[in-house]
């Protein structure tokens, strides 16, 4: 994904409204921001943020990457957006909230003309990823679909399963599955122990099994 710098003035505008030690900072360093237009990565933007003393964290880049997904989508530009979210999903399965903003562009709120099968579609993708993160999010956001397509059984099962999990400890996060190449690679994993890609599956069914090589 690529950021222009006027996103980042207006960031950094939001946080100097808000906070005096970045206004000071900013006013000390100058802020010629709007004199390029040249974009930047990921990496390159939250570099930049910190270099103006901003606090920069996981958690802002992922909520600015559902807004600028939505965003395109509201737009009308609906290939755009099912671009961005597809590839940030790809890199990172387990971004719970990534699935539930991608869905959220389906159902009826705001104006928008709903395609609950669509959501439902994208939402059971990423409550199936191992190791999800928020899946009791994504549990209610499918209960919700549910009583919306008049399915009032299966919206109780979700909003069970959501307050089951709200109760668990956390399980690991998931990681893209290592290719067959890779696992030839890694140390001897026993067959019914746990498979190292983070499947959830046992090594002999996974990444252990000749179907695999």
């Amino acid at each position: 994904m690529k950021i222009s710098w006027v996103t980042i003035d207006r960031v950094c505008q939001e946080e100097a409204d808000a906070k005096e030690n970045v206004r000071r900072k900013l006013e000390h360093t100058g802020k010629p921001l709007r004199s390029s237009a040249d974009s930047l990565s990921d990496d390159e933007l939250l570099t930049k943020l910190r270099g103006f003393g901003l606090e920069v964290d996981q958690e802002l880049t992922e909520n600015r990457r559902r807004a600028l997904g939505g965003a395109y989508f509201d737009a009308g530009m609906t290939e755009k957006a099912e671009e961005l979210f597809g590839s940030w999903l790809d890199a990172d399965p387990g971004w719970g909230w990534g699935w539930i903003g991608w869905a959220d562009c389906y159902l009826p709120w705001g104006g928008r003309t709903a395609d609950l099968g669509r959501a439902e579609k994208l939402l059971s993708r990423g409550y199936r990823v191992p190791g999800v993160r928020n899946r009791a999010d994504i549990a209610e956001r499918l209960q919700e679909v549910c009583e919306d397509s008049g399915r009032p059984g299966e919206a109780r099962q979700f909003g069970e399963q959501a307050r089951r999990l709200r109760h668990e400890p956390l399980r690991p996060a998931a990681r893209p599955a290592p290719s067959p190449g890779n696992t030839a690679r890694m140390a001897k994993v026993g067959r019914n122990a746990p498979c190292p890609c983070g499947s959830g599956k046992k090594f002999k069914k996974c990444c252990g099994s000749p179907l695999s090589r």
